[in-house]
């Protein structure tokens, strides 16, 4: 936890309430940081509550759609340790760690940069098609939409996002803490918010964010209101190919000859270029599942 023993003893001492928010919300991250979070560190701090005296209480706040790709009526089951969501294999964390740790010694043994480092282990996650429930929020595109930066989505229109107000998200914590102050060794499981009732699908958060920009523009660096555009979603992946296909791989065409012609003196924008398509891409298959999720 990077502090000294000292520290530690004060606060196994103290602590009383210990709230763990997850964890890691990006869709790329780097597999040696996902499991540190999003495994190993529910893990860890189940390990310190119990050397807290007087904890009354060790809540946990999960992350969003850790339900895999199941789609309809999603009823909460207890998963047995080690229990995969497909039930086609069992999770072994000593066979993950290993991994992890057998992937960075060779990456080191080749005296690989922290750039080709972060692409490997970003890598793993797809290689090895494994489980790491975590969810990355809307936010990104809502502001990318309101800087007048964000014009396209992918997504399914009849797609329930489940979204919710932070404030309720807080409030609620505050009341189970409440609720459960006094020490006891049964779990309680609280659903703050449901996708069966009040829905918001794609297509309205889409509808709701044009309004609100229109007559709440964002305000740029200069002091002037940014006019939003149009936005357009996608409804599948082979319509972002299509997209893509239209209005990038011409220009990526011209670059590769224009920099043939030219002697490679425009290899970079051609490169920078390539990545970004093969970027969004890639993206757009990580996202795939909760674009488009079926379930409640």
């Amino acid at each position: 936890m990077g502090i000294n023993s000292e520290l530690k003893d004060e606060m196994c001492r103290e602590i009383d309430i210990i709230v763990n928010s997850a964890a890691t919300t990006r869709f790329d991250e780097r597999y040696d940081t996902a499991i540190r979070t999003n495994v190993l560190g529910a893990m860890h701090v189940l390990k310190f509550s119990k050397q807290c005296s007087k904890l009354m209480m060790l809540l946990h706040v999960s992350t969003a759609y850790a339900c895999g790709e199941k789609e309809g009526l999603i009823l909460e089951k207890p998963l047995n340790y080690g229990e995969m969501l497909n039930g086609s294999s069992h999770l072994d964390i000593d066979v993950e760690q290993k991994l992890v740790e057998e992937a960075l010694k060779d990456l080191q043994d080749r005296n690989a940069t922290e750039k080709e480092v972060t692409l490997a282990m970003r890598v793993l996650v797809n290689q090895y098609n494994l489980f790491l429930p975590s969810h990355r929020t809307m936010d990104t595109f809502i502001v990318g939409y309101g800087k007048g930066k964000q014009k396209l989505a992918m997504g399914g229109r009849e797609t329930i996002t489940d979204v919710i107000p932070a404030n309720m998200v807080v409030n609620s914590v505050i009341a189970a803490m409440v609720a459960h102050r006094n020490p006891s060794s049964r779990i309680a499981v609280y659903h703050i918010s449901s996708s069966r009732r009040n829905q918001i699908k794609i297509d309205d958060f889409i509808r709701i964010g044009i309004e609100y920009f229109k007559k709440n523009p964002w305000i740029d660096k200069r002091g002037k209101p940014i006019k939003v555009k149009k936005f357009h979603l996608l409804d599948s992946m082979d319509s972002l190919h299509k997209y893509i296909a239209i209005h990038y791989m011409p220009s990526l065409k011209i670059l590769k000859w224009a920099n043939f012609i030219l002697c490679q003196h425009l290899q970079i924008r051609h490169t920078n270029l390539q990545r970004r398509i093969n970027h969004t891409i890639r993206l757009a298959e990580l996202y795939k599942p909760y674009a488009f999720f079926k379930g409640m």
